[in-house]
């Protein structure tokens, strides 16, 4: 039997609010008997999202289905309120039924929620010329005087004529970030022009983007090609499973392989340096994620999924 659930907190969430949590549960197992696949939903709520609470949450519920001594794994995000609730139920299996029921190989993390974290560590690498990009974006889309100039500049520059400024990107989506620096590049002499309009400078000076911020930018949009090719794999596949996580797993490991073993001795052009140091750093953030999953992806309970898996193909 293999549980998976879903917690989050917010620091800033009033008790008010928090009392409305809820923290879904789900249990999945197959019958000897039948040789069916079942699973049974449920949640949990609290004022406070303590991780403890939630382990003794979890056994309780267990206990009363009766079911405690079967489970085989957990399956949650990184986040520490999760690591510590599966710790929790561990601790209050081992005392109830005096042997190791969950071992600590068998708390599997979610692939998808480490994937994100690896990436979003990547783009850690150039905070200081996103800052100046989204700042840069944000005081031309706010301003209707800084817009206009936009648009006159690209009216003439333009191959398709007058064109809007690029979208800001959402904080906490990497890949609304790689849109945003797709649609700057594109637009990088557009954007060059207007921030150095005498009408308008004074208001980018404590963000201008220099040649080396733009370089930055453009080799981080170069390196997040392939991660958001495989999150849309993922995304795409109608019943994912971990076979195709262990899949997207060994083809970012790749990735992030290819730049971090490549020789710079060979390589002179300062800008051609550039890029690739800042891909070899993106790439060690990510792998330090990334090393962290391959334990889940060797431990039984991911074995046994994989194994009964029909479409496993790693």
């Amino acid at each position: 039997m293999c549980l998976l659930s879903l917690l989050w907190s917010s620091s800033t969430s009033t008790a008010s609010i928090a009392k409305h949590l809820l923290y879904p549960m789900t249990l999945h197992w197959v019958s000897l008997e039948s040789n069916k696949a079942y699973k049974c939903a449920f949640r949990l709520s609290r004022c406070l999202s303590v991780g403890k609470w939630v382990g003794k949450a979890l056994f309780s519920r267990l206990k009363s289905f009766g079911i405690s001594s079967r489970l085989l794994s957990t399956t949650s995000d990184g986040a520490s309120e999760s690591l510590v609730a599966s710790k929790e139920l561990a601790t209050l299996l081992l005392r109830h039924h005096g042997q190791d029921i969950l071992q600590s190989s068998h708390m599997l993390r979610c692939m998808v929620h480490t994937y994100q974290l690896g990436v979003k560590s990547a783009l850690e690498v150039i905070a200081p010329s996103t800052m100046k990009l989204r700042k840069t974006l944000h005081s031309i889309r706010k301003s209707k005087v800084s817009r206009a100039i936009f648009k006159k500049y690209s009216k003439n520059m333009h191959k398709n004529g007058e064109q809007e400024p690029p979208c800001l990107d959402c904080v906490t989506r990497w890949n609304s970030t790689l849109v945003m620096y797709q649609q700057a590049m594109k637009l990088r002499d557009i954007l060059s022009c207007t921030v150095s309009d005498k009408a308008i400078a004074h208001e980018f000076v404590d963000h201008t983007l220099s040649t080396e911020d733009w370089n930055r930018i453009q080799s981080m949009e170069q390196w997040l090609l392939v991660p958001a090719i495989i999150s849309n794999y993922m995304s795409d596949s109608k019943y994912p499973t971990l076979s195709i996580a262990a899949f997207a797993f060994k083809l970012l490991l790749s990735h992030c392989n290819s730049y971090i073993f490549m020789d710079m001795d060979s390589i002179e052009s300062p800008y051609e340096k550039i890029t690739l140091e800042v891909q070899k750093e993106a790439s060690n953030k990510c792998l330090q994620h990334l090393i962290n999953y391959q334990e889940s992806l060797k431990s039984i309970p991911s074995r046994i999924a994989m194994f009964l898996d029909p479409r496993y193909f790693c």
